[in-house]
């Protein structure tokens, strides 16, 4: 099948954070930032709908999504496991840095999370085939590639990555939204009150999405609109005469 593809690579530096992995212990161990470059590569699927230009639309929205995500989420965030949760609350519960948790700060896991978060965020027409994550210090390059974009075996379901108590059913590579944030509830009161103030923020999560989605739809409608009054310049007539057309004479780029 032949398919016409999308890919851009991004810079982004993750501070990753370890911390003693003893629950009572929430010392800091090692602060170390990792400098990478993110590539991905996507696809537009043609469903039931034939419809061009809103495929296009959708997919120049992935791509600013995945940009966004990138740029203002991923860049700069702190990055840790799960067993390093109470040193992130003890440390830099009031950081301005976001907080990316994977099932362990490996840089195999952060391809494999973005790999399946970049295609929760695409709508479902579009598809995030692969995701190279190049560590810039090493040089080595970590990929993940799935042309159905499916969410990679490696990781683990919430119950298993976050346990019963988890503020949130599915988690956060899996969420159409832009966090890459997931934690526990001490008991069930304190769940059911999480929760209930998740909901109430949900538009704070989506507002990003909104956002890029008006000003895309926007702009591809008046570009479109607009190509009705373009003018078809034909180029051997414009090489073989020397008269001007409305005072103007069009430059031929070779």
């Amino acid at each position: 099948m032949n398919r016409v593809t999308l890919t851009n690579t991004l810079p982004c530096t993750v501070i990753a954070i370890v911390g003693d992995e003893v629950e009572t212990n929430k010392e800091v161990l090692m602060v170390e930032p990792f400098t990478f470059n993110i590539s991905w590569t996507m696809y537009a699927t043609v469903g039931e709908i034939d419809d061009i230009l809103e495929l296009s639309i959708q997919q120049n929205i992935a791509y600013q999504k995945i940009e966004h995500i990138i740029k203002h989420y991923l860049n700069n965030c702190l990055w840790y496991n799960p067993n390093n949760t109470n040193t992130i609350d003890a440390h830099f519960s009031s950081s301005q840095n976001v907080l990316m948790v994977t099932p362990d700060t490996n840089v195999m896991y952060i391809a494999n999370c973005l790999f399946a978060k970049f295609n929760a965020i695409c709508e479902s027409d579009i598809i995030v085939s692969k995701v190279e994550v190049q560590d810039c210090d090493t040089g080595i390059t970590y990929t993940v590639e799935d042309t159905e974009g499916g969410i990679p075996l490696i990781l683990p379901e919430q119950s298993e990555f976050m346990g019963k108590l988890s503020m949130y059913d599915d988690p956060w590579w899996a969420r159409p939204d832009v966090s890459t944030y997931d934690n526990t509830a001490l008991s069930e009161e304190e769940l059911e009150l999480i929760r209930d103030n998740l909901d109430k923020s949900k538009d704070l999560l989506e507002q990003d999405w909104k956002l890029i989605e008006d000003n895309v739809r926007e702009y591809m409608s008046e570009a479109s609109e607009g190509m009705s009054d373009a003018e078809i310049i034909d180029i051997e007539l414009v090489k073989s005469t020397s008269k001007k057309k409305k005072g103007w004479t069009p430059k031929i780029v070779k």
